[in-house]
């Protein structure tokens, strides 16, 4: 650990990364240090990029390392909405067919590991983003005086419209860091139903609100992730279906995720850290974290 650690300073809780291999599908060394951070540093999430490599003939098992660790949320890229989606001529050349957030990016990488596990974990609007650009020999390069560009200009001062996993990651963990919110400042435990048991309350809440794990953060937008219709590409929209090697869970949805009165449409329980059984062969504890039901 670093001093600051040691110190009893902050860790952060979320890592996002834009980055990874087209070349290397295993599961590498980065991959296996990465899994062994998660492991030592539970309430630790790290998000990477899928990879841009699911428009080839051959695009199973395209996942690139290390999106390829087991622990973390491996993110590919959906279309995005309204003004991200109105990119004229030159962008349906570029980038194939738009057919809006349901549907998969045609790039977006896609599983199996070589391992056989089924990545990406979930997915999110990528394509297209409105995203930096930055000029550093020019002030204010990232407020541009000309307003917010259209996707048919392409750029203006500082900013960009760009298409990829790389912009889809960064957008799943700022949905992680509201989810990891909602637990650390009580949302849940403030809007548990009342049928639910003292005796049940207490169990579940003891942990999960004060510092929930990276694994129940990643639990919780898996658990609300809507499934893609299909994928997009030059020869139109094709079918997708739930938990495939091309989408997994489907696209993020907070609506879906974390319940809000009036706002949301799903509300679950959660165990986080909690022993949940005793083996009668060897009398080993198992600990699980998961989101369990609609109520």
């Amino acid at each position: 650990r670093s001093s600051s650690e040691q110190r009893g300073h902050q860790k952060a809780k979320l890592h996002s990364a834009s980055w990874g291999s087209a070349t290397d599908k295993s599961y590498n060394t980065q991959a296996k240090q990465m899994d062994e951070y998660m492991y030592q540093n539970d309430d630790f999430l790290m998000l990477i990029a899928a990879g841009n490599d699911g428009y080839s003939s051959d695009h199973i098992g395209t996942v690139g390392a290390p999106a390829t660790s087991k622990n973390c949320l491996a993110v590919g890229a959906s279309h995005s909405y309204g003004d991200g989606l109105d990119g004229g001529l030159l962008s349906l050349r570029l980038f194939g067919f738009q057919l809006g957030p349901n549907h998969l990016a045609d790039f977006s990488s896609r599983g199996p590991t070589q391992d056989g596990r089924n990545k990406p974990d979930l997915c999110a609007p990528g394509k297209h983003i409105l995203s930096a650009g930055a000029q550093p020999n020019r002030p204010g390069s990232c407020d541009p005086s000309s307003g917010r560009p259209s996707l048919k200009e392409g750029s203006a001062d500082g900013v960009t419209w760009m298409a990829g996993t790389s912009m889809a990651t960064p957008i799943t963990a700022g949905h992680a860091a509201i989810v990891r919110q909602y637990f650390t400042q009580g949302f849940y435990n403030d809007y548990l139903p009342s049928n639910i048991s003292n005796a049940t309350t207490t169990t579940m809440n003891t942990i999960t609100h004060k510092n929930p794990s990276g694994a129940l953060v990643k639990a919780v937008l898996m658990n609300g992730a809507q499934y893609l219709e299909g994928v997009g590409d030059g020869n139109g929209p094709q079918t997708l279906n739930p938990y495939d090697v091309h989408q997994n869970y489907g696209r993020i949805s907070l609506a879906d995720s974390l319940y809000l009165p009036g706002y949301s449409r799903v509300q679950v329980l959660v165990w986080d850290r909690v022993k949940i059984g005793i083996s009668t062969n060897n009398n080993n504890n198992n600990n699980n974290t998961g989101t369990w039901g609609q109520l």
